[in-house]
């Protein structure tokens, strides 16, 4: 049969929108996958980062253990104090052993989504402090979101589907050909034959209306995507500023924390620091380093989190 009417076109065109569909989820799945990678790998250096602290306090810990039973052979302290130093060092280590759990999770989890068949076993280079120092070097939104290029190729699709379904309607034309032979006079014709059904009483309006009601389903969802798009940048931008901030705050903090620190254990040497104030001030030191550590983490995943919410790979610059 011969199509008239564009019919062929229309579905050319609309198989040429269906493309573009699958492109524009590809790339909004790339994006969203980008995003929760440097959030794994930023966890994982976190966990590293924690083990070390904790590594670092099973040091200090000790520490604290000799300079309590020194004081305690010299008959400067009870041996309480010693029982306490001990305690302290035991709660250090089980803490240790919490961390190493934790990293060796956030391995599995990174080299998952990074579609290793083995476990990463350590990490490179800090890409933590790249990705913060370099934060503001590339953080301007795209022209048009992944998410909002989503919904209107969905939406243009389905509009073109409606153009396939009215041109649908129009009658094809039948053309047929033969050769007939006339036994009484010996002879031959060729015969070439047209015909047409015409739909009088089904014109598609049914399905011409299923098409128009998704079309404007897809608007809606247009519509909906665009305040959402909106909405999550402003949002997401709001938390990158208060994560800085708290960072600021937490290496502000972990300064303060040290040099107390060090002071209460030069204190503690001499004889004019008891042993609990020195504990308390070493175990505000270690929670000083992991907030830091933890707003770091929670910075890179704003940044992260921003990128998706622009339709940006995330720190997709690093090489």
């Amino acid at each position: 049969p011969f199509e008239l009417g564009g019919k062929r076109a229309a579905r050319i065109e609309a198989r040429s929108k269906d493309l573009a569909v699958v492109e524009a989820r590809d790339r909004e799945v790339q994006v969203i996958y980008s995003a929760e990678l440097a959030s794994a790998y930023a966890a994982a250096e976190a966990m590293s980062a924690r083990m070390k602290v904790a590594k670092d306090d099973i040091s200090r810990a000790n520490d604290d253990l000799n300079a309590a039973k020194a004081l305690v052979e010299a008959g400067r302290e009870a041996r309480l104090r010693v029982s306490q130093a001990q305690a302290n060092l035991s709660a250090a280590e089980a803490a240790a052993q919490a961390a190493q759990a934790n990293y060796v999770e956030a391995m599995e989890r990174l080299s998952a989504l990074a579609g290793s068949t083995s476990t990463y076993t350590g990490l490179s280079n800090s890409f933590s402090e790249r990705a913060i120092a370099e934060s503001h070097s590339n953080n301007n939104a795209l022209d048009i979101s992944p998410s909002i290029r989503r919904a209107q190729a969905e939406h243009e699709a389905l509009l073109s589907q409606i153009t396939v379904e009215e041109k649908r309607a129009i009658p094809n034309i039948d053309i047929s050909a033969g050769v007939r032979k006339f036994e009484g006079i010996g002879g031959q014709a060729f015969i070439i034959g047209f015909g047409s059904a015409i739909p009088v009483f089904d014109l598609n309006k049914g399905n011409i209306a299923a098409a128009s009601e998704r079309a404007v389903a897809a608007e809606a969802r247009l519509n909906a995507t665009k305040l959402e798009v909106g909405a999550n940048q402003r949002a997401a931008t709001a938390q990158v500023n208060a994560s800085e901030n708290r960072l600021n705050a937490a290496r502000a903090g972990e300064r303060a924390a040290t040099e107390a620190y060090q002071l209460a254990k030069s204190g503690y040497e001499s004889g004019k620091t008891p042993l609990i104030e020195l504990l308390f001030i070493r175990k505000a030191l270690t929670d000083a380093k992991l907030t830091t550590i933890d707003a770091n983490f929670n910075l890179v995943k704003s940044l992260a989190t921003l990128a998706a919410a622009q339709g940006r790979i995330a720190f997709g610059e690093f090489k």
